[in-house]
């Protein structure tokens, strides 16, 4: 994916000398390193897909794409990760965006994410219970609403699995 121009950020794909960069981000934007853990796990997957956003003088946001377990073809969202200083400037909306773009042109079938339904249904994401499809995680109280997905090809999630499953790496979470 060429990089995308955001006023003076720029939205690219991960390279192999971000990885320390993101590591150390995505560690300041979580109440633990958890996030930064499972960002290195998931890069270990050949189909992983990671975005920076970077300004003149530094890496400033980064989101993660992994493969799903189930179903096939799909892709989770997570994490998303913006430093503190940039945040409330439209970073974030720019890597989800970028996201969904290079997905899509990747042959993903969709995008699932858990998070705010306000924030993430801005770019076209809706429950996922609208396809009939539960999380593996609302038996931890993960709210239905906050479980969401967005088709990438129209109509590829009528028929998938109920059962949602993210990339095994998530369960060290």
């Amino acid at each position: 994916m060429a990089g995308t121009r955001i006023d003076s950020v720029v939205v690219r794909a991960e390279g192999i000398a971000d990885s320390a960069t993101v590591h150390a981000l995505n560690a300041a934007a979580f109440p633990t390193a958890a996030e930064a853990h499972l960002v290195d796990a998931l890069r270990d997957d050949p189909a992983y897909v990671g975005l920076v956003a970077a300004s003149a003088e530094e890496l400033i946001g980064h989101v993660a794409m992994s493969p799903m377990q189930a179903p096939v073809g799909a892709f989770g969202l997570a994490p998303l990760a913006v430093a503190s200083d940039w945040r409330k400037r439209g970073i974030g909306g720019q890597l989800v965006r970028a996201a969904i773009e290079a997905m899509g042109a990747n042959g993903a079938t969709a995008l699932f994410v858990l998070g705010d339904p306000a924030y993430y249904g801005r770019f076209g994401f809706r429950a996922a219970n609208h396809w009939g499809l539960t999380s593996e995680y609302e038996a931890l109280g993960v709210p239905v609403e906050a479980f969401m997905a967005v088709e990438l090809i129209p109509g590829a999630l009528n028929g998938a699995p109920k059962q949602v499953r993210y990339h095994a790496a998530f369960a060290a979470l």
